[in-house]
């Protein structure tokens, strides 16, 4: 069935909204778009969401290394535990042990901060990534 799908590049892309502070509308945001270069392949000069098609590092085992150092393996089971139907997207087998549902996360993350300089992250100081861990990333640089 992947076979017949594969029409397709895998890719992930981000909405950011940002409520707008001044305004007396809980509903009014502001939202984050990027313009496409005029020479662009794929839609130019077209306002677009970060995202982008899915690289190599984003299925990366490591990343399981990495999330299991951090103590996130309870955060992964709830993105990756769904009952119920999924789309093809999510059921197709890669080489990678990454589940779909992380490694798109990962490119969707990934592609906004090349994209916009935005990275998408929060700041915990128990939460450090340590030099011997950076350095299993660096043939992904």
């Amino acid at each position: 069935m992947a076979k017949i799908l594969k029409h397709w590049r895998d890719a992930a892309t981000v909405i950011v909204a940002a409520r707008n502070a001044k305004s007396l509308n809980n509903f009014d945001y502001r939202l984050l778009t990027i313009r496409r270069h005029g020479k662009s392949n794929f839609m130019p000069n077209t306002y677009v969401f970060p995202g982008g098609t899915v690289d190599k590092a984003d299925f990366a085992n490591e990343w399981l290394d990495l999330f299991a150092e951090n103590g996130l393996k309870t955060a992964l089971n709830s993105i990756i535990n769904i009952a119920g139907n999924r789309p093809p997207l999510f059921r197709t087998q890669r080489d990678s042990k990454v589940p779909n549902e992380v490694g798109l996360r990962i490119c969707a993350i990934r592609e906004t901060f090349e994209e916009s300089g935005v990275l998408l992250v929060t700041r915990s100081e128990e939460r450090r990534v340590g030099k011997e861990c950076r350095s299993r990333w660096s043939p992904y640089h």
